[in-house]
């Protein structure tokens, strides 16, 4: 959800957003309130994971940029079936 809505800023020319707008998105998409685990959440993607980049001084998260320069823009993120399961002998 906190991905989704990076991506709808992004889509929407938006340099990132804060925690509180990105609990805003999830209650008007999933009709779900949440409170401060976003802020937590956001900062562990970011910080810990490195899911997520984050504007200190605006303190805007949003998602890393890529080099989409070699082709289809969803590579890095679709793995082949066969590279993760052995081919059976049948």
């Amino acid at each position: 959800m906190i991905k989704e809505a990076l991506m709808d800023a992004h889509q929407r020319g938006l340099p990132g957003l804060p925690p509180k707008d990105i609990r805003a998105y999830i209650a008007k998409v999933y009709g779900r309130v949440l409170g401060q685990q976003i802020n937590t959440t956001t900062s562990r993607m970011w910080r810990d994971i490195g899911e997520l980049e984050k504007d200190e001084q605006a303190g805007l998260f949003r998602l890393p940029k890529k080099d989409r320069t070699g082709g289809d823009m969803f590579a890095d993120t679709v793995t082949s079936p066969s590279t993760k399961n052995p081919k059976h002998d049948r």
